[in-house]
């Protein structure tokens, strides 16, 4: 396991507004399986399973949904007011993110999903430190 600093160069390379964006800035550190064999300050390609990435797309974009429409079908059988209806739904809409968050953090701490899959430039190759 290594640690990898990542930096956003495809998002923010055409982005007119990058040298005063704080995200274009930002600086993120994950865990990755070192299948490259990579060392302290080496430039790695990192990759992850599309599968992957999918299963956290339902889960953020899906997954709220579905509870808040049941939850709105909840309120419709307790409540004869619509407004608690559409109250019920928001709030457990909203308490799904936390939930999702909460989740998915704790799963990511668990099951790692990078890979170190390809070394792209050594440590002693170049003039400033590598990330």
């Amino acid at each position: 396991m290594v640690m990898v600093e990542t930096v956003r160069q495809s998002a923010c390379d055409g982005c007119h507004t990058k040298a005063f964006c704080p995200s274009c800035k930002k600086k993120l550190t994950a865990r990755a399986y070192n299948a490259a064999g990579a060392n302290v300050g080496d430039l790695v390609e990192i990759s992850t399973p599309s599968g992957v990435i999918l299963k956290y797309a339902v889960f953020i974009f899906v997954l709220p949904i579905v509870i808040g429409l049941a939850f709105y079908g909840v309120g419709q059988l307790l409540f004869e007011s619509v407004f608690a209806s559409y109250l019920l739904s928001f709030c457990f809409f909203c308490l799904s993110f936390l939930f999702l968050g909460f989740f998915l953090n704790r799963r990511e701490t668990k099951k790692n999903s990078l890979t170190v899959v390809k070394i792209l430039q050594k440590a002693s190759d170049e003039a400033e430190p590598a990330l």
